[in-house]
């Protein structure tokens, strides 16, 4: 077994480590001291092949706060930035719209869409851009086809205008 303060010992060394021959040692003693039986081979492997790569190592490495971090709104969830932009505030993209059993337009979600866009907009700190497109694509019949986009009606409630300030096109 090892000590709490042996294994902080040990994860300051790796963290400090800029040799990858030194750092898979420092990482096989350290997976030796909490379990003896366990094969290291296989993580090591796995380790040197990250570090040895410079697209992988890129994962794992440290944001820059100036950085602009892509993602998901579900990603998003729990975090906070000072800026946030909110891209696809375009008609049928979100929220969602698909044709019911009569061919009518109908929305897929609305209730989860209006989550998403909560938090999405809640995300921000100090401003939220909501960004809708002129044009957006569609696929029918698997081709690819660019239509007028009109805005989201997300972009359209009463209570919201107020807070919203069009920059117009950029």
């Amino acid at each position: 077994n090892i000590s709490f303060e042996d294994f902080k010992e040990i994860s300051k060394k790796i963290r400090s480590e800029v040799d990858i021959d030194k750092i898979c040692i420092l990482l096989k003693e350290l997976i030796f001291k909490i379990d003896k039986s366990i094969d290291s081979s296989n993580c090591l492997l796995a380790v040197r092949s990250i570090l040895e790569n410079e697209r992988y190592l890129k994962f794992y490495k440290k944001m820059d706060r100036n950085d602009l971090q892509l993602m998901t709104i579900y990603k998003a969830k729990g975090l906070e930035f000072k800026i946030v932009i909110h891209i696809g505030m375009e008609q049928w993209t979100f929220p969602s719209k698909s044709k019911d059993s009569n061919q009518n337009w109908v929305f897929k979600d609305a209730s989860g869409d209006k989550n998403l866009h909560y938090v999405a907009i809640t995300r921000a700190e100090k401003i939220c851009y909501l960004v809708s497109m002129s044009k957006r694509v569609t696929k029918s019949d698997d081709k690819y086809y660019e239509k007028d986009a009109t805005v989201s009606e997300f972009l359209k409630i009463e209570r919201m205008n107020k807070h919203i300030i069009d920059l117009g096109e950029l």
